[in-house]
């Protein structure tokens, strides 16, 4: 728990967040067939939509154990 005071940890969190939303923006962007037809307030809500679940994720991460080296506990790689 010591995690959610540490200026690194947010710091990851916020470039995590940062390109998760930029790649669902590409994602949207790139499903309609021309620029001028892409709904940019879908772009923007998907992309938001898609940083608070980032965040969330980040979040969870503190409580499983997880580590920044491969998504995995100690514990979890043991037993793959």
């Amino acid at each position: 728990m010591r995690e959610l005071t540490s200026k690194t940890f947010w710091a990851d969190v916020g470039v995590r967040a940062i390109r998760t939303m930029a790649q669902t923006a590409v994602g949207v962007i790139s499903a309609g067939a021309v620029l001028s037809d892409v709904d940019w307030i879908q772009v923007a809500s998907a992309s938001a939509l898609a940083g608070v679940v980032s965040v969330l994720m980040s979040l969870d991460r503190i409580g499983s154990g997880a580590t920044q080296n491969g998504g995995t506990s100690q514990k979890e790689s043991d037993t793959q």
